[in-house]
């Protein structure tokens, strides 16, 4: 089993967006990352913090110090979740403007974004264009948590042949009720559809950063290559780790 594990989208930087509240949180939460097998750890708040003047390099630099004199074998990295809303045609343009001033953050600074759209569903048509754009300007996007929009599963797949990766959830693998999330998860991982995989952590108790019972389950059930590379090669390939 690979030893070191990347989870590319959490909500760990402190007081940013709903998740940790405070850095005592963050802490916390970064431990249990630790503890759970995670070795590279991407801290991506809601873009919208930014828009509240969030110091997010001065708390990564705070977090990366505590990291250090706990001797934690983990690697702190920057990014943040952009929300993209198709309906609104100016949307797109600000957001590569902020990218290209850094007030948005690519993913540990390479041309990889993590974008969200509503989680309801969207029409494939009305995000191309979004899509479009990133890709013109140099940007690969990802997409957040892809097996929770109710969309079908051939718009992930065109989305794919746009040039996006995609990111699973790993709490998606299975709840104790199945749902139709649970079914998409299982299907895109059938189809090696997924980049990457991350936990979308929020706090201790919403979202928590559990990783190991999933990947575990992960090689107990797909091919050990394949998760090898959403696990960690693909970030290595990407992410400049």
């Amino acid at each position: 089993m690979i030893k070191s594990i990347v989870d590319i989208h959490s909500h760990m930087l402190p007081a940013a967006d709903d998740g940790a509240n405070d850095f005592e949180t963050t802490k916390q939460m970064i431990r249990m990352s630790y503890e759970e097998g995670c070795k590279h750890l991407f801290l991506t708040p809601h873009a919208f913090a930014f828009n509240r003047r969030v110091d997010a390099d001065n708390k990564l630099l705070e977090i990366r110090n505590w990291v250090t004199e706990e001797n934690l074998d983990i690697n702190v990295y920057p990014g943040s979740e952009i929300y993209i809303d198709p309906e609104d045609d100016e949307s797109i343009k600000s957001i590569i403007k902020k990218i290209k001033k850094g007030k948005y953050l690519t993913l540990n600074n390479t041309n990889l974004v993590l974008v969200e759209f509503y989680l309801g569903g969207f029409i494939l048509n009305d995000i191309t264009p979004s899509i479009t754009a990133l890709r013109e300007a140099g940007y690969i996007p990802v997409i957040a948590h892809a097996e929770r929009y109710s969309v079908p599963y051939g718009y992930l797949c065109e989305l794919k042949e746009m040039g996006c990766l995609l990111q699973m959830n790993l709490c998606d693998l299975y709840y104790k009720w199945e749902n139709d999330i649970n079914k998409m998860t299982r299907k895109l991982l059938d189809n090696k559809m997924f980049d990457f995989v991350g936990t979308d952590a929020h706090s201790l108790d919403r979202r928590p950063p559990v990783i190991q019972e999933y990947v575990e389950y992960l090689y107990e059930n797909y091919d050990e290559g394949y998760i090898d590379d959403i696990l960690f090669n693909n970030a290595k390939k990407y992410l400049n780790l």
